[in-house]
């Protein structure tokens, strides 16, 4: 399996042939929940971009999902059962839990809650008792397959 980790603005009709014959290949859009926070995060516009994607993957039945950068600020609305239901009804079938980490000065205050951590394991299992799709948190659920999963054999690339 190859995840195709990537802002989904790129993914056309060409890209939806290719991964649809090549079941192997994942595409997993990125964001932040819903308008505000994806928009807020990867600029204006691309919530509605990614909804235009997302229905073009369901109606060519791509196998696809969803990388969700989990912050402080989020936390409530990604792991939300009501938000999981609508992607799962748009088709998305995994679910990577990603936890933010400081990558600019003056984000600090984005990184989860020691409580929230906490909290991401019971609804991560919640979440896989309820609905039909995968469910990963990263990096707790690193510790449960013995290590990053970069070194398990899963290859990411970044369009």
């Amino acid at each position: 399996m190859f995840l195709v980790f990537t802002n989904g603005l790129l993914i056309n009709g060409e890209f939806t042939e290719v991964v649809r014959r090549q079941r192997n290949l994942v595409p997993l859009l990125s964001m932040e929940g819903y308008r505000d926070g994806t928009d807020g995060r990867r600029g204006s516009g691309v919530y509605d971009q990614l909804l235009a994607v997302i229905a073009n993957l369901k109606k060519q039945n791509v196998f696809w999902g969803a990388s969700l950068t989990v912050t402080r600020a989020n936390f409530n609305i990604v792991t939300d059962q009501s938000f999981v239901e609508g992607m799962v009804k748009s088709g998305c079938r995994l679910f990577m839990f990603v936890e933010y980490t400081p990558v600019k000065d003056g984000t600090e205050d984005w990184v989860i809650t020691q409580e929230q951590r906490a909290e991401m394991k019971k609804i991560r299992d919640a979440l896989r008792s309820r609905f039909s799709a995968w469910f990963v948190a990263l990096p707790g659920d690193e510790e449960e397959i013995g290590g990053c999963l970069c070194g398990q054999g899963i290859c990411a690339r970044q369009l």
